[in-house]
């Protein structure tokens, strides 16, 4: 989180911020996760359900839309982003593949 606070003072890129939400959605998360194992009424665990849907949200659509290029219809490369480091095309989608299962 604090990589992307320095990209962001740096760069003034706007994408580091929301990057920086990712991570910090994470721990709001992990937080709510301890609490509920201490406290177990049903506002924390609704408060750690919301807490966890909401980082896996973002951190699904941050690896696989950003970080991999998903969906980018408009690239060279189908449903992948412009500049790949990999010549075979199948590696990516098989990362997205794990990505979502682990």
């Amino acid at each position: 989180m604090w990589q992307c606070v320095r990209r962001w003072i740096d760069e003034r890129d706007k994408s580091h911020i929301t990057n920086g939400v990712k991570y910090i959605s994470a721990f709001v998360a992990s937080g709510a996760s301890l609490t509920y194992s201490f406290n177990k009424t049903t506002l924390w665990m609704w408060v750690f359900i919301l807490a966890s849907t909401w980082a896996t949200g973002i951190s699904l659509y941050w690896d696989l839309c950003i970080d991999w290029g998903l969906l980018n219809w408009n690239s060279k490369n189908y449903l992948l982003r412009d500049q790949l480091i990999l010549k075979n095309k199948n590696i990516y989608f098989a990362s997205m593949v794990c990505t979502i299962t682990l």
